[in-house]
Parts: C-alpha cells; sequence; structure tokens
C-alpha cells in the first residue's frame, strides 16, 4: 500500500493483478520522488549556506 510515504487510496484494489499492472509505474514513481527531493535539495541549499541542513531537509520530504 506505501511506495512512498504517499498512501494508497482504500478504495483501490489490492490483489496480485493490479500489483502487476502497477509495477509498470514503479519507476515513474521514483523519478517522481527524486526529482522532489533534488528540487528541494537545490532550493535550501541556495537559502541556506550549509549543506547540512540541505541534505536533512532533503531527508525529511521523504520520510
Amino acid at each position: 500500500m506505501f511506495y512512498t510515504r504517499i498512501p494508497v487510496p482504500s478504495w483501490m484494489k489490492h490483489d496480485a493483478e493490479m500489483l502487476n499492472k502497477a509495477t509498470i509505474y514503479f519507476p515513474v514513481i521514483g523519478w517522481i520522488v527524486a526529482g522532489i527531493a533534488a528540487l528541494v535539495f537545490y532550493i535550501s541549499s541556495l537559502v541556506f549556506n550549509n549543506p547540512e541542513i540541505s541534505i536533512l531537509l532533503t531527508d525529511v520530504t521523504q520520510t
């Protein structure tokens, strides 16, 4: 039900057939999550001049 921290709606069927159909979207989900994390890292590195803060903020967006 969780591929990231975004929950799957409860009205979705959770059977093997739906999982097989959804596997094609796994890379897309990964690229979206990685893109959001990269954007947060980039913007926070511009705002804060400390890479540790940027890394922490990037980690918070993924959990």
